[in-house]
Parts: C-alpha cells; sequence; structure tokens
C-alpha cells in the first residue's frame, strides 16, 4: 500500500518490480489520482491487461480507506503534521498483516506494535531530480510479533 500515492509511481513500480499480489495506492487529489489511473492504463494496454486486480489506485482519504490487508505500507509524509502522523500510526497498528511501514517522516510516538529499524538513507524519489539526494531519509519501522502487529496466542 502506498498512502499519499500521487501519480502512482510507488504503486505502479512495486507492481513491476517486486511481483507482489497487490499493488494499492490511496491518494485524495484528484488530479493526481487521475495520473495515476491514467499510467495504470498505458501499461495495461503495453501489455498488461490481464493484471488488472493486481493493482489498485484509490481517490479518498487515507484515514478512511480499509488498509487491513496491508502487509507492507510507504507513506510519503514529508507535508504530514505531527497530530496527523498520531493518527496514522494508531490506524495502522490496527493493520493485523501489517509487517513494515516505511515513512519518509518519523512517526512522533512510534507505532504501536512495532520496532524502528535501519533508517535508509539517500533515496532516490522523482522530485529530487538534479538535487542532493542524500537529503532524503525514510524511517523503517518492523512489526514485532511475527508477520502481524497481534502478539502469537
Amino acid at each position: 500500500y502506498d498512502l499519499g500515492s500521487g501519480v502512482g509511481r510507488a504503486v505502479l513500480h512495486a507492481f513491476l518490480e517486486f511481483g507482489v499480489q497487490r499493488s494499492v495506492g490511496v491518494e485524495l487529489a484528484s488530479s493526481r489520482h487521475k495520473q495515476a489511473e491514467l499510467a495504470w492504463r498505458r501499461l495495461q494496454a503495453a501489455g498488461f491487461e490481464d493484471w488488472a486486480g493486481c493493482v489498485s489506485l484509490v481517490q479518498g482519504d487515507i484515514l478512511q480507506e480499509d488498509c487491513r490487508e496491508a502487509t507492507v505500507i510507504f507513506v510519503s509524509s514529508l507535508c504530514f503534521s505531527e497530530d496527523f502522523m498520531r493518527i496514522l500510526a494508531l490506524k495502522l497498528a490496527s493493520c493485523p498483516d501489517l509487517r513494515a511501514v516505511v515513512s519518509l517522516q518519523r512517526f512522533p510516538d512510534g507505532i504501536n506494535g512495532f520496532a524502528v529499524g535501519e533508517d535508509w538513507e539517500g533515496l532516490e524519489m522523482s522530485w529530487m531530480v538534479g538535487k542532493d539526494r542524500d537529503q532524503v531519509r525514510a524511517f523503517v519501522y518492523l512489526a514485532v510479533h511475527g508477520t502481524g502487529t497481534q502478539p502469537p496466542p
């Protein structure tokens, strides 16, 4: 899942490169969502029409979207307030199958049921073209209890 998926680059990249069973993007802005849908239609027309059920692009509020089946979530959170990040952390902590969260901003109080993993530095982002990539850092949160956030029985 990509929460705040913009024009769908990460969603489509995950589908193409990593062989995920399902890649989902949620974007609030209708203009960016429409661009993501256009990119997906072009990809399908280029030979991926049989994979239609593998990619879902949703225009909506990430706090309202049901992401309980997510196993990995990416959040391009640079513009989110600390209060929003706290609310999002509560939502993510309730996802039973979630194994990892990658965010471009730290969650102020962490995510319940997750440990802070190793930060990733120097990430390449499309909006950083021609700029110093060392500025982009991601914060990784890993589920503490095996494959999900719930403790084992």
